[in-house]
């Protein structure tokens, strides 16, 4: 499969607010301010953002409140640069759900369509357009229609592109051949020529990077085929936005980590233990249930579907130990995951 044979999955339909992003991404805002002697939070709150929204692992902010942040950080620090200071800073994992779709690409360009392709999981303000043009492959970010984008905002997506990139396939020295960006030139163009490394069309009519073709083939060292379709099917059975769509996803992504308590993922859902024990009662669904479930199903799909040893597996699915695991996977399939192999 070449990265244009990726698939539209049905977690790309999964349902987000409209006009919002996700608080992961705006936390990374508020986190550099903190960091450059500026009140993040101050700020955030000043802009109209929830700050129980912006603690939640699956809060969601409005585009518009963001983009009030965006110009206050701006405004405060004086720095032309903060969107690319802001990126520097980021990497698969800072994207949730998205930067785990990012890491089972075999190569950088799959890596890239996964994101072009998953982009809806970070909320509805960008699409990433993937051109192949034969000499050059262009990745261009497009703010969608009825949005509004400050160039801080698009200076963070454009260099996250490149950023997470490099890190992907472990290469601070990956370059673009070219960047284009709408926005005027800033006064102070160093730190854009140092972090692209590369010519920059300032004023352009589009923002976009171009990429020589050759490194759309460099490897994804964390890249799984067989893992990628487990995520992306156990994504798309989340598309729920109840309560129990929600909790799902949060143990997917919290399971590698060891085996989350109710009381843990009742925090990053931003509700009370007992608020989180009566929903899933009211839906018919009780918490252990549910995350035996949720590593049952992992289990049979790491178990028939990948060649991963079964210490690797127990690891994945928070197991202490292969052996602790093999007892689950007999409990749950009636033998050993040998036999399934």
């Amino acid at each position: 499969m070449t990265p244009a044979d990726i698939p539209l999955s049905r977690a790309a339909r999964m349902r987000v607010p409209n006009h919002a992003c996700t608080a992961s991404y705006v936390r990374l805002i508020v986190q550099l301010l903190d960091q450059t002697g500026h009140d993040g939070q101050a700020l955030a709150r000043r802009a109209g953002i929830d700050e129980r929204a912006l603690q939640a692992a699956d809060g969601w902010i409005s585009n518009a409140r963001v983009m009030t942040l965006w110009r206050d950080a701006r405004a405060v620090t004086g720095n032309e640069g903060f969107g690319l200071a802001v990126a520097g800073g980021m990497g698969p994992e800072s994207f949730a759900l998205l930067g785990h779709s990012l890491m089972l690409g075999r190569t950088l360009g799959e890596a890239y369509r996964r994101a072009a392709r998953d982009l809806h999981l970070l909320g509805d303000l960008f699409d990433i357009l993937i051109e192949d043009h034969g000499d050059a492959v262009h990745l261009r970010l497009q703010v969608n229609h009825g949005e509004q984008a400050t160039p801080e905002c698009i200076d963070a997506g454009l260099a996250a592109i490149l950023v997470t990139g490099r890190r992907l396939c472990a290469d601070p020295e990956l370059k673009p051949l070219r960047v284009e960006m709408r926005r005027p030139a800033p006064a102070d163009v160093a730190p854009f020529v140092q972090l692209f490394g590369c010519p920059i069309a300032f004023d352009a009519t589009e923002d976009r990077l171009s990429f020589d073709p050759a490194d759309m083939a460099r490897p994804v060292f964390s890249g799984h085929p067989a893992l990628a379709e487990i995520f992306d099917r156990q994504v798309a059975a989340c598309t729920d936005d109840g309560i129990v769509g929600r909790l799902r996803r949060r143990m997917i992504a919290a399971l590698a980590d060891g085996v989350p308590t109710l009381e843990t993922l009742a925090a990053e859902l931003h509700v009370s233990p007992r608020t989180l024990h009566r929903r899933l009662a009211d839906e018919g669904h009780r918490f252990r249930q549910l995350l035996d479930e949720t590593r049952r199903e992992l289990a049979g799909d790491y178990v028939r579907r990948t060649d991963l040893p079964l210490n690797r597996i127990a690891d994945l699915l928070g197991f202490a130990e292969a052996a602790s695991f093999s007892r689950a996977y007999r409990r749950w399939y009636g033998s050993p995951p040998a036999r399934h192999r």
